[in-house]
């Protein structure tokens, strides 16, 4: 009997050291992120950039994949429905994972409930943008015209619901103004006939608007932060412009599916705020114009739960009709 015990706890663990061996320490093989937009996007550049020092962090290489659709949710519904292991994951965003789920009659996913959050990438306020020869010379020049002839002048954005969007609702609620919306597939036809003069208003990332601003095609009046931004600093907030909440920002940030072991979080947590907190990093995405930020992933979690209640409010205030 003894003899017996004895064999079978030498059995149990070669069979315990054999697993370890077979799984290894995470990671032990490349791993995937999805990036649910085209290749060349803000995105796309920001998450290649940190991808490629995250490697050298975790000592596997990692795989950037463009899989696009449906304003990103294609994406994020595959790594929603892939293994909980690690080696697949989202470079997530505002309109991916929170937008476009709540203007959509059927959930694929479930924004709160089907991701780990890992940290935050980068966040970025909106600008509002007229045309570089308008009139239209600040917020307020801009408020008293629509007050003035309200439903006869219009905005652009990237589509319904995406930040561009929301933000000029925003400016509604808060001004009381009426403007018609004319939606666009993507930011920058939606900036170029700002340009051209077929509609008289538009939000833009400030990371965009940068470059039209520089060009001299546009005039920012004001972001929508709650402190000036740092590539745009003589232009005021919405608040010392006289505009009192309006806040709209878009984000993108690093996620898991649901059930990633927290351990796996937290190594994917580290090896991206150390690659954020590089300074070749941070010099190379304000270069570009996309600044990066880390969070740990509560905070992330926490920024996420309050931007679902803030946006889900303002969905239902404006009337905005699930597709």
């Amino acid at each position: 009997m003894q003899r017996r015990s004895v064999l079978a706890t030498a059995f149990a663990g070669a069979l315990s050291t054999g697993a370890h061996a077979q799984d290894g320490p995470y990671p032990d093989r490349p791993i995937r992120i999805i990036v649910p937009f085209p290749a060349g996007g803000a995105t796309d550049v920001v998450v290649r950039l940190l991808g490629e020092r995250m490697a050298r962090e975790l000592g596997q290489p990692i795989v950037v994949e463009n899989r696009t659709g449906a304003a990103g949710v294609v994406g994020a519904t595959a790594v929603a429905r892939s293994r909980p292991d690690g080696y697949t994951l989202l470079a997530a965003s505002l309109g991916s994972n929170l937008i476009a789920p709540l203007l959509m009659r059927e959930q694929p996913f479930d924004p709160r409930a089907d991701f780990e959050f890992i940290s935050t990438i980068g966040i970025t306020p909106t600008a509002l943008l007229v045309r570089a020869d308008s009139p239209i010379r600040n917020v307020a020049d801009l408020v008293a015209m629509l007050r003035n002839e309200p439903g006869k002048h219009s905005y652009s954005s990237a589509g319904i619901g995406s930040p561009m969007h929301l933000s000029a609702v925003l400016l509604g609620i808060a001004a009381g103004t009426d403007a018609v919306h004319v939606p666009y597939r993507g930011e920058a036809p939606a900036v170029t006939d700002l340009i051209g003069g077929q509609v008289l208003f538009c939000f833009s990332p400030a990371s965009s608007a940068v470059g039209y601003v520089r060009g001299g095609r546009v005039r920012a009046l004001a972001v929508a932060s709650a402190q000036r931004v740092d590539s745009l600093p003589d232009v005021p907030t919405m608040a010392e412009a006289g505009l009192q909440g309006v806040e709209a920002y878009t984000w993108q940030g690093l996620l898991a599916p649901a059930r990633t072991p927290q351990p796996i979080v937290d190594r994917l947590n580290r090896a991206l705020r150390t690659s954020i907190e590089d300074p070749a990093i941070q010099a190379r995405a304000n270069e570009i114009g996309v600044p990066v930020a880390a969070s740990s992933p509560a905070e992330f979690r926490a920024a996420f739960d309050a931007d679902f209640r803030k946006w889900s409010q303002v969905i239902e205030r404006a009337g905005i009709e699930k597709q």
